[in-house]
């Protein structure tokens, strides 16, 4: 199984102590998979399984059943909480099995993640209690976010992908899709508005790069760059929580 090992350093006034180490199974799917609240490292990671495959085959002659068992290994995802030493004090396994995580995001005592195989689970995470972080609610709705960016308390925003069936029984991407997700009650989140960006096929750099991100709270606008049937620009909404809407403001 592939592990992740993070150092700890010591900076003070231009020296450099490594102080200590951790290490913890799977690997981060970006700098937001990790972060430091409270003295505490919290980090989600994707990691890979045993699962068991269990095969009925019955005898022709006899009536007999037999069972043959193969181990596969498959995708899961852990939350991992760690303290001052790098020790795990706290962990969520085995989270979404056959899945991979696509995007996270820590606010305050609150964790945000993203898997995604077919359909987007959005998982509401309480790490108040270091010790027992606790998935408190979960949304699925078709397609995925790579990207979430928090806008206030109880709202997250969600950029990501609508999907399609690939004829081969899977999904490919379809156009960009930007999501309000309100997480006002963490055991009951929801996707209360949404706008599909671009027609067909269309890609942005926000999907792996956050400096991409026009955002300003302020004005209420939000915007990335967008490039579909062959032509390139930037889309800029206004977002309207009043009305339940991402605003067309230019292009």
């Amino acid at each position: 199984n592939r592990k992740t090992t993070i150092y700890k350093f010591d900076l003070d006034e231009g020296s450099i102590k490594l102080e200590t180490k951790g290490e913890i199974d799977g690997y981060l799917n970006n700098q937001f998979s990790m972060d430091e609240h409270k003295g505490y490292l919290r980090l989600a990671t994707t990691v890979y399984i045993d699962d068991e495959i269990r095969t009925e085959k019955k005898n022709a002659r006899t009536g007999a059943i037999s069972v043959e068992i193969d181990t596969q290994k498959i995708t899961a995802n852990n939350l991992c909480v760690l303290n001052e030493d790098l020790k795990v004090v706290g962990k969520i396994e085995n989270l979404a099995k056959d899945e991979k995580i696509y995007s996270a995001r820590f606010v305050g005592d609150l964790g945000y993640v993203v898997t995604f195989k077919q359909i987007d689970p959005l998982f509401v995470i309480d790490l108040s209690n270091p010790a027992n972080p606790e998935v408190k609610g979960a949304l699925k709705i078709p397609g995925y976010s790579s990207y979430l960016h928090p806008y206030d308390e109880t709202h997250i925003i969600g950029i990501g992908y609508n999907t399609k069936d690939n004829g081969w029984g899977g999904v490919t991407n379809d156009n960009m899709k930007m999501s309000m997700f309100d997480v006002s009650d963490l055991e009951n989140p929801k996707e209360i508005f949404s706008v599909d960006v671009g027609d067909g096929y269309t890609y942005s750099e926000i999907s792996y790069n956050h400096k991409a991100l026009f955002y300003n709270k302020a004005k209420n606008l939000i915007g990335f760059p967008l490039r579909e049937s062959g032509r390139a620009g930037i889309v800029i909404y206004k977002i309207n929580l009043d009305s339940g809407e991402f605003e067309d403001y230019g292009k």
